[in-house]
């Protein structure tokens, strides 16, 4: 029995952040159960594995489709004749192309089992239903032993009526709902992601000509990055995240000895240089996070790496961030999301004391480690005053202690407690499409109460922006006048972007903007 996993193309929106691709980390550990099983695998990403001339305008110049055209897409399925086609959906703004994909599939083999899963399946399964007829099954949360499962018991002919964690359309209209799984718990048992089933070069290079997934600091040989899960599950609640509808609450992790089992592996076969561990609580067991800095440390694997999701101020203290620095750390991230106490405490249930945040601030300037901090406002049950105590906030920590910022408008994602609040106040004012859900955090929100409208929430968005460019040029003027062999270390840097680039303004531009952001970073790594 052949089985297809496919990483549909994408959309992007004007607003958000442009094309830019990133590994399939949920298919590589789905491919990675059924390789270790003895199963005909393959995956087909159609945004790695196609030519990037598709990544074309779509509709405006701002608004981009990337990846392979649907032709491309039909011969690659005619191609390998699979009898089951797993297909991703990890965000709501991305569904027409999954069910596009499923479409295709259909079209070429319609006897052929389409088996959709992601964040957004598991929470609302049946909008593939409503959508299209061509999705046979949804599975819902981790997908590693459901669809294994699944696969298996139709391979031994039982069908999948006894399959827990998948929902399915019964010929007669009738939907099912089996079964919930339990999350994973030791997930040891789980087999490394099956790296080498995409074309891991292509990905690199792809990395090294600007469309990484992940802001970086780029040094010669960072391009070779790649996205790493040690954890999963938190057992926080804050109400705009989304995480426990697919992880779960109780917090699951590898232990030390896999991890760093993992992050030699990909070192020895694929050259890895750079790692984004993207779990939302990386140092929740903070001693078994501290182990494996004291491994990188002590085997000095080699590695640079950041924390892109974050982590909390309130789970990190000055001789853990002593460790991150010596272990390879580029920047870390911490989630403040507000200003005001009661909005961050009561409103978005972060339960974060402010006095942890300013620690872990000060430390990183005193240790040399590049700091960036989340904000969010917008919330039901904030004001405009409120909001203003965030801007303000976050323009103190990049003054006092350069913090970058990244503010951001609150978006009520399906199935979360921001979802249900902003659902029954009606303070969603139109029926959301999924576009809107891509360029609300950025771009137009959507959340309108009796104490702010969308325009109020744009109109301090901007506001910041400028404040924003203002600090850091003068954090810049600051640095360099303190640093003078840095301005050296910057020209010889340009220079070279300049060889290699052949003068392209906006390379130029960014290399100039990424050493004052990354300032701690660039000058370790050009000195040394």
């Amino acid at each position: 029995m052949k089985v297809l996993l496919i990483r549909p193309p994408t959309t992007h929106f004007p607003g958000t952040t442009p094309p830019v691709c990133g590994l399939p980390l949920g298919l590589l550990y789905i491919a990675g159960i059924f390789d270790k099983n003895g199963y005909d695998v393959q995956i087909y990403d159609a945004i790695i594995d196609t030519d990037e001339l598709h990544w074309l305008p779509q509709h405006g110049d701002n608004e981009f489709r990337m990846g392979a055209p649907l032709d491309e897409i039909y011969e690659k399925i005619k191609s390998v004749k699979p009898d089951i086609v797993g297909i991703t959906n990890q965000f709501s703004s991305q569904i027409p192309n999954a069910i596009k994909v499923a479409e295709i599939v259909k079209k070429v083999y319609p006897k052929a089992i389409t088996v959709i899963g992601g964040p957004h399946a598991t929470v609302m399964p049946t909008t593939f239903f409503n959508e299209t007829k061509d999705i046979d099954i949804v599975i819902v949360g981790e997908g590693e032993y459901s669809f294994y499962e699944l696969v298996d018991s139709i391979n031994k002919g039982k069908g999948y009526n006894s399959v827990n964690g998948i929902v399915f359309k019964e010929k007669n209209g009738e939907i099912v709902y089996n079964n919930k799984r339990k999350n994973i718990i030791d997930l040891d048992n789980l087999p490394f992601p099956a790296y080498h089933l995409i074309d891991m070069e292509r990905f690199f290079y792809l990395n090294s000509v600007g469309n990484t997934d992940r802001e970086i600091y780029r040094y010669k040989g960072s391009e070779r990055a790649i996205s790493m899960i040690t954890s999963r599950g938190c057992p926080f609640n804050c109400t705009f995240c989304s995480i426990h509808l697919s992880m779960g609450h109780r917090f699951r992790s590898h232990t030390k000895e896999y991890v760093i089992r993992h992050i030699e592996y990909v070192v020895n076969n694929f050259k890895v240089r750079h790692i984004h561990f993207e779990d939302d609580n990386l140092t929740f067991d903070l001693k078994r996070f501290d182990e494996i800095l004291d491994q990188l440390i002590e085997k000095n694997i080699g590695i640079t790496w950041d924390t892109p999701n974050g982590i909390r101020a309130d789970y990190i203290d000055e001789n853990i961030l002593k460790k991150c620095k010596k272990s390879g750390c580029t920047y870390l991230r911490i989630g403040i999301e507000s200003g005001n106490e009661y909005v961050r405490n009561n409103v978005i249930k972060k339960h974060l004391d402010i006095d942890a945040v300013i620690r872990v601030a000060r430390a990183c300037q005193k240790i040399g480690i590049d700091l960036e901090a989340f904000y969010i406002i917008g919330f039901p049950g904030e004001t405009l005053e409120d909001m203003k105590m965030t801007i303000e906030l976050a323009s103190r920590l990049e003054k006092e202690y350069c913090v970058s910022p990244l503010l951001h408008i609150a978006t009520p994602l399906y199935g979360t407690e921001l979802y249900k609040i902003c659902m029954d106040k009606g303070y969603i004012t139109t029926t959301p499409t999924f576009r809107d859900f891509a360029v609300a955090t950025t771009n137009t929100g959507m959340i309108q109460t009796n104490d702010f409208t969308t325009g109020d929430v744009m109109q301090l968005l901007s506001e910041q922006k400028k404040m924003h460019r203002s600090i850091f040029i003068t954090n810049a003027i600051k640095f360099m006048l303190k640093n003078r062999e840095f301005l050296l270390l910057l020209f010889v840097k340009i220079i070279q972007v300049i060889f290699r680039s052949y003068f392209r303004p906006h390379l130029i531009y960014r290399e100039i903007v990424n050493a004052f952001k990354y300032k701690n970073c660039f000058v370790r790594n050009t000195q040394g």
